[in-house]
């Protein structure tokens, strides 16, 4: 299981660098755009795990879990 994840989370470094480096602004406030920027994105990763993780196709599952 630790080398699937490990494979399967290799872009979310890549996303957060590519971010941060293409956030454009003023050189005073281009630190805190890259701050928000990463934030962002993690923030709406986060929402999607809670919404892969909660729904689920009714049909071909067990009648175990509800």
């Amino acid at each position: 299981m630790f080398f699937l994840n490990a494979g399967a989370s290799w872009c979310i470094p890549s996303i957060l660098a590519y971010s941060a480096n293409n956030v454009v602004g003023s050189s005073t406030r281009r630190s805190a755009s890259r701050s928000i920027s990463s934030a962002l994105i993690v923030a709406f990763g986060g929402v999607g795990g809670i919404i892969a993780s909660t729904s689920r196709i009714s049909r071909g599952t067990s009648q175990v879990c509800g």
